[in-house]
């Protein structure tokens, strides 16, 4: 490298650490007087020189407005609400749920007649809704059913 490239290089670099040394100094002024003045208002509550003043800032409430617009939807959310918990209640999400992890596994199985590593082989249809259905009740009802 010639030597002017790395002359410009090394004064960019002292310009750039001189930067970087203000800055952290600046910073750490401002730490230790933030420390100070917090010492010194400790001490003079704990000496008793100034009074504990406890005080809360008046609430800031929104507007009408905002408020009314929340109210007009909560009859509608509360039938959305409703519906997915009567789906969840009745079976209809779990099946639903099925199908799709049915459909979404069936184009990662081997082809018709191949074996896979297992040597089981792929059915040739996919399970029907009804199929399904049975399963998933089976599922529901035999065992110990567990969130966790």
């Amino acid at each position: 490298m010639p030597r002017h490239y790395v002359l410009a290089s090394n004064k960019r670099m002292r310009v750039n650490n001189m930067l970087d040394a203000f800055v952290a100094g600046f910073f750490l002024v401002l730490v230790a007087l933030i420390v100070a003045i917090s010492v010194r208002e400790w001490l003079l509550l704990l000496m008793r020189k100034k009074l504990a003043e406890l005080r809360e800032s008046k609430p800031v409430w929104l507007p009408d407005y905002a408020v009314a617009e929340g109210r007009s939807l909560a009859f509608f959310s509360l039938v959305t609400l409703g519906l997915a918990l009567a789906r969840e209640l009745s079976g209809e999400a779990a099946l639903e749920r099925v199908e799709q992890k049915t459909s979404a596994c069936a184009c990662s199985l081997p082809q018709d007649g191949a074996d896979n590593p297992l040597g089981a082989r792929r059915l040739t249809t996919r399970p029907t809704r009804e199929e399904l259905y049975v399963e998933t009740l089976e599922k529901r009802y035999t065992g110990i059913n567990r969130c966790c």
